[in-house]
């Protein structure tokens, strides 16, 4: 392991940094030496420690072992070579070294690790997930690069076909480089087919409305062969040509005339006599021209909208005419328009889907709708509680001073056995206990129902009662069976005689019949009918039943007679049924318009006034809506409000001329259709906002750009792709008033994308884009792919045919090197805090100097310790040898003879002894031969001549007389052990005796208690007295 610097030149900082601190060390606020240099130390580490860092400061060490990594290329230009890419990997590490580690990376469109580096390898099929859409080599180098450790001679093998349709491989050259590591190809070689593809279709951005316009169209082929190639508008067919192509690329013309504005969608294609793959046969663009866009018209019948496209023609106005039920369920048709224009549609006759996309299309697109009257719209048109109710301006019912009285409705039912015919998908009898309870569903709670079954009997399956619980009374309407003969007068006369009992307002009979009735005596039952206010409505269902009779029946009976070939319509007739029974929301009056608003919609309309209406129906105001005219009975004639992003107008009256008869030569009605249409096709977006879609493989970058943006602003984005299916996203802010997301569009085809922007979870902003998802660029052919070439030439990479050759040449070792210089910084972080905390709090450095100092001090005090450990064992010594000197001296005088008499005490200095004898106590006992310590024996010569040793304490006393004797007690304890006085070394010992030691037995436990004597079997102290000599 060695150092190394990348910038070298940056350590002539040196010198500078060491005079920088020799001149400022004078200026440092502190005097202490200690505390100066601690800050000179500190400074002169920082310095040195950025000047490394600068200087690119490494540890660079060598490698030992190879890692080889595989990189496989697993596109769908190369799915029938996978099986071969697996084998040759597996058979070429057979010849890797034993210290060797190898990896697997597989990649196509994005790249995934299928094995980790490591010793052995364990491959037998691919087992990530890859995109293989594309081929993207520059990624999947990097991140082979990013798998070889540092410590490790490296070797890519890169087994590809080298079609690269995504990213640069290029631009990853000087990084091989750079690694120093091997580079090895192996290239799959193509087998291609005979093979025919659309490369491009070109579509000019800006045509005006009826300009005509070319579409070119680029088609690819291998071989020479005819084909037909097609062009479409959305779905329709716009233009077809048989061809034949030459080998290499085919241009190809077609035109077509721009009709209206907006995001239009072209597809081409190619259908050939010598082709192998077909998903490369079909090419898709789009253009958005910002013109007026046409009106999709729904026409609820034949000829109710032959008026009003006569006014859109004036006006030049484009318009697409449907019925309900050819109308478009999927978004982007829908988005072709600028409006919807319902024409007196009942609501059950739209297609199944249609009001949900209707509703998206208006409320989140800024789509428009206008309903025009007629008696199948609103709420006779089964409008309420529907999506309609919800998007239009007005509600279905009426309330206040129209609202309509209650009302008993009898629905006499023919059961027999005739009634089990069928139209092919529901017997008549089950349909009509369908429509009848349709039509429960339009009742109200306060309003009466019953119904009555018959065939030649009747029956009352449903009583006459409140439809208070809605779900019960269909339960037993369902539960009608199938019966016999017909007949109608009994089932008849009983309905007529339980409604008139009823106190509703309204009383109304629907009689629904397939058979013949040869009872006769109806006139009296028509006159009862009458007389009570009741109304009659009868249904012939099928060709066998007796027309003129109902007919009379419905006739006189002040009802609707209705013909049904198609049993599909019994659930419209029988819902109808409750809103026309009232007379109330069909309104038959002549009546003029009241002009409500100055709104800019009618303003220049009706400043000359307005034409009469002959009926309308009746409807109700909602509270946001704004009306623009009534009718002499104050229900909304025209009324408009903002629903989401779009705007809903409500025209009550009809445009088939039969309520409108005298607007259709009216001058200013084009004017007033105009501005209706010109409000609910106007343009949702706000100024400055803009909306751009970029495609990058089979994902779409969208980004949005406003002005007007605020922090409770929130961009989505709605998808839909071409089925119609819709995908929300949400854009997040990437800068203030840039908004971005990213989109799949796995499948080919036109994405059709609405932007919209939410402020306080209003939608103030839309925008119309869309994405193209094209086949994969896999399925091209390459004929002069030289990539691979030039990229081995540029990084001194081979090319390898065999599994043989992979492990052949062996890659140099490289030198790994660690670069320092994020750990150098981090430190000199640290100690410029520390220096700063320095400067800033005051804090010293003496703290060194007294370190030291208490160091030397404890060292002292450690060697003191130890001298008077080694003085203590001195002493112990010492201690040990007197005691077994006196030992012996206390036994010599214990065999020595005692004086004669008495001697006097030799002149000198007098001095006390205190004797501790820790075994036993003596006292001598009065008038005992025991030589006492005031008149001690004088030692004899020899004792003289030896020179006394005293281990005892000695105290100077001041006088004699001061001095106390030793006293005596009879009861002391004795032993036989002989007392021991110190004294000095250079007086003589005395010793006292105790003559009766020996025939006295001790008495354990026992003690003498006398004033100034006390006797114990613990140590017992004397006091001797001896006279120095002179």
């Amino acid at each position: 392991m060695s150092i190394s610097f990348e910038n070298p030149w940056y350590l002539l900082l040196i010198p500078v940094a060491a005079l920088f601190l020799i001149v400022t060390q004078r200026f440092m606020f502190t005097r202490e030496k200690g505390s100066k240099v601690g800050q000179i130390v500190i400074r002169s580490i920082l310095f040195l420690i950025l000047i490394f860092a600068l200087s690119g400061l490494s540890l660079k060490f060598t490698g030992k072992s190879t890692t080889t990594i595989y990189l496989l290329d697993v596109s769908d230009s190369v799915r029938d070579s996978r099986q071969d890419i697996i084998s040759f990997v597996n058979e070429s590490v057979k010849n890797k070294k034993k210290n060797d580690h190898v990896g697997v990376i597989a990649f196509g469109e994005d790249t995934r690790v299928e094995q980790f580096v490591s010793e052995n390898l364990a491959f037998s099929k691919f087992q990530t997930d890859v995109n293989t859409g594309a081929t993207n080599l520059e990624d999947a180098v990097k991140i082979a690069l990013s798998q070889l450790p540092d410590d490790s001679a490296g070797r890519i093998v890169l087994i590809t076909d080298g079609n690269e349709n995504e990213g640069s491989l290029k631009s990853v050259a000087p990084d091989i480089i750079s690694s120093g590591c091997a580079f090895e190809i192996k290239k799959i070689e193509e087998n291609i087919s005979d093979e025919v593809y659309v490369s491009d279709l070109s579509i000019p951005t800006q045509a005006g409305i009826g300009e005509k316009f070319n579409i070119e169209v680029e088609v690819e082929s291998n071989v020479a062969c005819n084909a037909k190639v097609k062009l479409y508008a959305g779905r329709t067919l716009k233009g077809e040509q048989d061809v034949h192509l030459q080998k290499g690329t085919n241009q190809l013309i077609f035109s077509d005339t721009q009709s209206d504005e907006g995001l239009k969608t072209y597809k081409v294609v190619v259908e050939s006599e010598k082709d192998t793959i077909t998903v490369n046969n079909e090419f898709a663009s789009y253009t958005n021209i910002e013109t007026t866009l046409p009106l999709l018209v729904v026409e609820g019948s034949e000829g109710n909208a032959k008026n009003y496209k006569k006014i859109l023609e004036s006006i030049d106005v484009g318009y697409d005419t449907v019925t309900p039920g050819t109308v478009p369920v999927d978004m982007p048709s829908l988005m072709q328009y600028s409006a919807v224009v319902l024409v007196d549609v009942y609501e059950a006759d739209l297609r199944e889907g249609f009001l949900d996309i209707l509703n998206e299309y208006v409320k989140n697109n800024g789509g428009g709708l206008i309903i025009t009257g007629g008696e199948s719209s609103y709420a006779v048109g089964g409008y309420r509680d529907t999506l309609l109710e919800e998007m239009s301006p007005v509600y279905m019912d009426i309330n206040g001073e129209n609202e309509i009285p209650t009302m008993a409705m009898a629905m006499v039912i023919d059961h027999s056995g005739s009634m089990d015919a069928s139209d092919g998908i529901e017997s008549y009898l089950d349909l009509a206990k369908k429509s009848a309870a349709a039509a429960v569903d339009y009742l109200r709670p306060e309003d009466y129902v019953e119904v009555i079954a018959f065939d030649d009997a009747y029956s009352r399956v449903v009583p006459l009662q409140n439809v208070e619980d809605p779900d019960k009374i269909q339960q037993m309407i369902f539960s009608i069976p199938s019966g016999g003969g017909t007949s109608i007068y009994p089932a008849l006369e009983a309905a007529v005689k339980d409604i008139n009992g009823s106190d509703a307002m309204i009383k109304h009979i629907i009689l629904l019949t397939d058979g013949q009735d040869y009872n006769s005596g109806y006139d009296g039952l028509l006159k009862i009918i009458n007389n009570a206010g009741i109304t009659l409505s009868c249904v012939a269902v099928g060709s066998g039943c007796n027309d003129q009779l109902l007919n009379d029946l419905a006739t006189q009976g002040g009802g609707r007679i209705f013909y049904s070939d198609n049993t599909t319509d019994l659930p419209r007739i029988f819902a109808q049924e409750v809103f026309l029974a009232s007379n109330t929301y069909l309104v038959n009056e002549v009546f003029t318009p009241e002009v409500t608003s100055n709104d800019k919609i009618i303003r220049d309309v009706v400043k000359d006034g307005m034409p009469q209406l002959y009926g309308y129906v009746a409807t109700m105001k909602k509270e946001r809506s704004i009306d623009l005219l009534e009718s002499f009975q104050h229900d909304p004639i025209l009324s408009y409000w903002q629903y989401g992003l779009g705007k809903t107008v409500a025209w009550t009256s009809d445009v088939n001329g039969e309520w409108s008869a005298e607007y259709s030569n009216w001058d200013n009605t084009p004017l007033l259709w105009h501005n209706i249409i010109k409000l609910v096709s106007e343009d949702n977006g706000m100024e400055g906002t803009y909306a751009n879609v970029e495609q990058n493989g089979n994902k779409a970058t969208i980004t949005y750009t406003t002005e007007e943006y605020s922090a409770d602003t929130k961009v989505i984005a709605i998808v839909y792709d071409e089925e119609g299916n819709p995908k929300e996203v949400e854009l997040d802010p990437k800068k203030p008033g840039v908004y971005e997301a990213q989109v799949d569009t796995k499948d080919t085809g036109i994405y059709t994308i609405n932007v919209q922007q939410k402020d306080k979870g209003e939608i103030v902003s839309s925008i119309n884009t869309a994405a193209i998802m094209q086949y994969s660029l896999e399925y091209r052919f390459y004929p002069e792919n030289t990539l691979l070439d030039e990229f081995a030439a540029s990084t001194g990479g081979i090319f390898i045919e065999n599994p043989d050759e992979v492990f052949k040449y062996s890659p140099e070792f490289v030198k790994a090197r660690f670069n320092l210089w994020i750990p150098l910084l981090i430190i000199a972080a640290l100690l410029f805090l520390y220096d700063i905390a320095v400067r800033r709090f005051h804090l010293s450095f003496a703290f060194v100097d007294k370190m030291a100092a208490n160091r030397a001090k404890n060292k002292l005090k450690k060697e003191e310790k130890k001298r008077k450990e080694a003085a203590e064992v001195i002493k112990a010594e010492d201690t040990e040898a007197k005691k077994e000197e006196e030992k012996s001296g206390i036994v010599a005088a214990a065999t020595a003879k005692p004086a004669s008499k008495p001697q006097s005490a030799p002149k000198g200095k007098i001095r006390q002894y205190v004797n501790e004898n820790p075994q036993s106590a003596y006292k001598a006992p009065t008038g005992s031969n025991t030589t006492s310590a005031a008149s001690p024996a004088k030692p004899s010569s020899a004792q003289q001549a030896k020179p006394a040793t005293s281990t005892g304490t000695s105290k100077e006393m001041p006088s004699f007389s001061s001095l106390k004797k030793p006293g005596a007690t009879g009861n002391a304890q004795q032993t036989n052990t002989q007392s021991r006085v110190f004294e000095r070394k250079d007086a003589a010992p005395i010793y006292f005796k105790d003559n009766n030691a020996a025939t006295k037995k001790p008495e354990a436990g026992k003690t003498a208690n006398k004033s100034n004597d006390s006797v114990t079997s613990a140590a017992l102290k004397t006091r001797v007295w001896i006279r120095d000599d002179d």
